[in-house]
């Protein structure tokens, strides 16, 4: 185990049940994900700055919505938001196939280097605003954002077989936002509340 024992406590107060997410997100060293001088923060339930205005989300929330998407080892999982990479990672530890939209090329090409350098070749990544999903890939087990929508984007739904999953935070940017689970039925969805979240928004076109 990587992460201190500090940090599972820190899962654990925050409705972290799931042993195999707790256990996979003290295996992956959230320091490598941060700039040297943010480090010594890596292991605090806190968002840090990634660059180009991104963060890397809160352990708790990370673990939160992972746990959420009842994650199976067969899984093929959409991400829109890839940001520094980490929750690209923990989900490739637990399924079968990550692809992952980012829509700042400076930021991926980071997260493809950590891919690489941590030996993690179960993610797909590619540069677009994220909104059409990824490619001509589908549908998905599950799906995650990792920004925050103004509505459930129902293009995103399509994406998804029936009996999925997508997890992810609805609302205004400059104010707390409601974390959402949506399951997709034949001829219908249903929406679970799960809690209130706070993520940058999710933004049309390609960035800097």
């Amino acid at each position: 185990m990587i992460a201190p024992t500090s940090f599972i406590k820190i899962l654990k107060d925050s409705g972290i049940t799931d042993k195999l997410v707790i256990e996979t997100m003290c295996n992956v060293d959230r320091t490598k994900f941060l700039e040297p001088v943010l480090q010594q923060y890596a292991w605090q339930n806190q968002t840090l700055p990634i660059g180009n205005g991104q963060t890397i989300s809160l352990p708790s929330i990370v673990g939160l919505m992972t746990q959420e998407l009842q994650l199976k080892s067969s899984d093929k999982v959409l991400e829109i938001g890839t940001g520094c990479g980490y929750q690209s990672i923990i989900l490739a530890n637990l399924c079968s196939q990550v692809y992952s939209v980012e829509r700042h090329p400076s930021l991926l090409k980071l997260a493809k280097k950590r891919f690489k350098d941590m030996q993690v070749y179960n993610v797909m990544s590619m540069v677009d605003d994220g909104s059409c999903g990824f490619l001509n890939q589908g549908p998905f087990d599950k799906v995650i954002l990792t920004c925050c929508a103004d509505d459930i984007p129902m293009h995103l739904v399509d994406k998804l077989k029936i009996g999925g999953i997508m997890i992810l935070p609805v609302g205004e940017s400059n104010e707390k936002q409601d974390l959402l689970k949506v399951i997709k039925l034949q001829d219908k969805i249903d929406i679970i509340e799960i809690g209130k979240v706070d993520f940058v928004p999710m933004l049309e076109g390609i960035g800097s």
